[in-house]
């Protein structure tokens, strides 16, 4: 019988053979200001079949002396099968997602924890800024890409889908905290068909919308993201673009009162959309390679939404040129 007191906050980080970005992570948690001063866990889900991570989480706890690490197995690889995971072991009244190429700034928790003290908000998301493994490849459409955050004060609501959803800003798990009894209570959490896609963070979020959730701006927790040369490629970044647009359909009509309608509501503004950017490329053909990429992605984003239905596997697609596959 487990007699330790409930953690108020579990750190919840789903790790794929990212086994030295995951170690950086863990450091930056110890590096937290107030965590000392509240009951906190950290639990590390590991998604590969060989169990990579175990290793060198327990020699990461070896010397630093922490003792609040739990390792956690999770197969087959699935992110939402890791995230499901990881939301059974997980015993705090919130719990923080945080992805394992991420790190926290110090302040990380001080930005948060006076919004956790209010009992009518159920979600809080703080932004994610890139770090770039390659300065050299940070162009506007990367930098862009990966600098997730909006303009909005501390508390301001964040709404994830519907006509008056925040504009520029799509809140994920990469950096959100959960009230644990308000909004982790479906089992599954997390949809497991979006697992080779991703969309099921945002699947989640839109159910905890439709269900009366509030979610708020959090931009004092700030977090940074390390983004590896390939992921700045013209490439990649459309496949992304691609990806995303079918994620922001998938859900918002799944999620839906009338998914019939919205569908053909979503299809219709694409289609629109798609015209329209069509059309401008003739009128304004884009000059340099920069403007060419962004109307590339603007395009891929719309022909995302047109093909909802027929997810495209963008994390297995990556780790392609590895040999390693989900």
């Amino acid at each position: 019988m487990n007699d330790a007191p409930t953690p108020d906050l579990t750190i919840l980080v789903c790790t794929f053979h990212r086994e030295e970005l995951l170690v950086k992570l863990l450091h930056t948690v110890l590096a937290v200001r107030g965590l000392e001063a509240i009951r906190s866990e950290i639990v590390v889900v590991d998604n590969s079949d060989a169990g990579s991570a175990q290793q060198p989480v327990e020699a990461f706890c070896a010397a630093t002396g922490c003792h609040t690490v739990r390792y956690v197995p999770a197969h087959p690889p699935n992110i939402a099968v890791a995230r499901n995971a990881g939301v059974a072991a997980a015993r705090g009244r919130f719990v923080a997602m945080i992805d394992d190429d991420m790190t926290l700034h110090p302040s990380w928790y001080e930005g948060v924890s006076h919004l956790l003290e209010d009992n009518q908000v159920d979600v809080v998301c703080g932004p994610v800024e890139p770090v770039f493994d390659n300065p050299a490849l940070a162009t506007p459409a990367a930098t862009q890409f990966f600098h997730r955050s909006v303009a909005l004060p501390a508390g301001a609501p964040l709404l994830v889908m519907g006509s008056q959803r925040t504009r520029g800003f799509v809140p994920a798990t990469s950096n959100s905290i959960f009230r644990r009894d308000t909004c982790l209570t479906d089992t599954p959490c997390f949809d497991v068909q979006y697992g080779r896609s991703g969309g099921e963070d945002v699947d989640l979020l839109c159910r905890l919308q439709r269900r009366g959730r509030r979610m708020v701006w959090a931009p004092g927790a700030r977090t940074f993201e390390a983004v590896p040369p390939h992921r700045c490629s013209a490439d990649y970044l459309a496949k992304r673009s691609y990806s995303g647009g079918q994620i922001f359909a998938a859900t918002y009509v799944r999620n839906s009162t009338w998914p019939a309608w919205v569908g053909l509501k979503v299809a219709a503004i694409a289609t629109a959309q798609l015209l329209v950017n069509t059309v401008y490329g003739w009128v304004r053909p884009p000059v340099t390679e920069e403007q060419q990429h962004a109307l590339a992605n603007r395009r891929a984003a719309i022909q995302g939404k047109l093909a909802w239905r027929h997810m495209f596997p963008i994390y297995a697609d990556e780790r392609q040129p590895t040999g390693s596959d989900t």
